[in-house]
């Protein structure tokens, strides 16, 4: 039996709308999965650091690449088990029939889809034995 799940996106808004959107996206089970605790010269929280994963990385790079003539990015900072991101719909956007306008639903399962098959064929070619499932479903806005 599928589990009921909360709605938790805005009845009767456009998700397309030229906008600015807050988004936070969750690791699968929300592992730790997005960076490395490194040893560093110090004492106390000066003793360790953070740096992304190769999966981290991959998130990094992939991020980067959401913007073009109608979505532009702003802050984002990838942390160990999730991410947080501001991103900008144009205006732009609302020229295109509303049925074929982007929605931040396709930019964020764009992005996972692009993210998840870099990391895969990362998995392959060094024959890992890994989990290769990265996000959990859906996101917060």
């Amino acid at each position: 039996m599928e589990e009921k799940r909360k709605q938790i996106r805005l009845n009767n808004y456009n998700y397309s709308n030229h906008d600015a959107y807050f988004v936070t996206i969750c690791s699968n089970n929300r592992k730790n999965i997005f960076t490395e605790i490194t040893p560093n010269v110090g004492t106390g929280l000066a003793s360790v650091r953070c740096k992304l994963s190769i999966l981290g990385n991959i998130i990094d790079d992939h991020w980067k690449k959401i913007e073009n003539n109608f979505i532009q990015l702003d802050e984002y900072v990838i942390m160990p088990n999730h991410m947080h991101g501001i991103i900008f719909i144009h205006s732009l956007n609302k020229v295109a029939d509303a049925r074929t306008a982007t929605t931040l639903s396709d930019i964020i399962c764009s992005f996972k889809s692009k993210c998840t098959v870099d990391y895969l064929k990362y998995i392959k070619q060094n024959n890992l034995n890994i989990d290769g499932k990265i996000w959990q479903r859906s996101f917060y806005e």
